[in-house]
């Protein structure tokens, strides 16, 4: 009997030393994970726990936010609307999930405007009852930025494009679908604004005939612009043929890995 009960001691003791080991796992995993981490308890917030990474993007200590409410460390989470989805997390236990989402923090006195992808999900207790909320964040501030970035210079480049007096077209493909085309070659082509989406020899059928298709081509396979002068172009205008003569230069369009994908058509 004695040996038994000194066996059930160490099996205890083991089964101890793993649980204790697998919580340092855990321990070690969440504060050293680069993403922000916390865990709330209760319907005041109050943190439990919360990871340097959290810590440094706050510019707070342990000590200023431990066993503190979240929401009375960071007011300004409160006034952006963090408070409310804390609450309806906690009320419902449903997760909430956004990305690049603006906020606002106090650090030093100056309010400085990040942008985090972040989850918020229900924190439950060895019942499954829900006892506070984890939060999970990412920031991703310089990525928002850069798609900032991109925007703005997309719509200069559309507002460049379609308000240019001259001549502009992008074609897709080896079946030359138009991409994007100007007001001004619109106007010019005389076939009304429907024409996105559809092979510029569906739009033009009569310029097959003058050897377009065949410059597009060779411009497509070789990715050698093609220049011109003066070219004669007949196209129908509003049913009417007309006689046009274009300056014009169709070049080869490359996508980010350089592999020619159309023609943009500047005349």
């Amino acid at each position: 009997k004695a040996s038994s009960g000194q066996q059930s001691k160490t099996f205890e003791k083991h089964i101890s030393s793993e649980i204790e080991e697998e919580i340092n796992i855990y321990k070690e995993m969440f504060h050293s994970s680069p993403n922000l981490k916390a865990i709330l308890i209760g319907p005041d917030f109050i943190v439990k726990s919360a990871n340097n990474a959290l810590l440094r993007s706050i510019g707070k200590t342990r000590e200023e936010l431990l066993g503190k409410p979240y929401l009375s460390v960071i007011p300004e989470l409160e006034e952006q609307g963090i408070g409310d989805l804390f609450r309806e997390v906690y009320r419902t236990g449903i997760p909430y999930r956004a990305d690049e989402k603006p906020i606002y923090l106090n650090i030093n006195d100056q309010s400085l405007l990040n942008y985090y992808d972040f989850v918020y999900q229900a924190h439950r207790n060895i019942d499954g009852e829900i006892c506070g909320v984890a939060i999970m964040v990412t920031d991703v501030t310089s990525r928002a930025k850069l798609n900032e970035e991109l925007k703005k210079s997309t719509h200069r480049f559309r507002e460049l494009v379609y308000s240019s007096p001259g001549l502009i077209a992008i074609l897709t493909g080896k079946d030359f679908i138009i991409e994007s085309a100007n007001d001004a070659i619109i106007n010019i082509w005389g076939k009304g604004s429907d024409v996105i989406g559809k092979s510029i020899f569906t739009v033009l059928p009569e310029i097959l005939e003058q050897g377009m298709k065949e410059n597009f081509e060779k411009v497509y396979t070789s990715g050698n612009p093609l220049v011109a002068q003066e070219f004669p172009i007949i196209h129908k205008h509003n049913g009417e043929e007309v006689q046009g003569y274009f300056d014009f230069i169709y070049q080869p369009q490359r996508n980010l890995e350089g592999e020619i994908i159309g023609v943009a058509v500047i005349a």
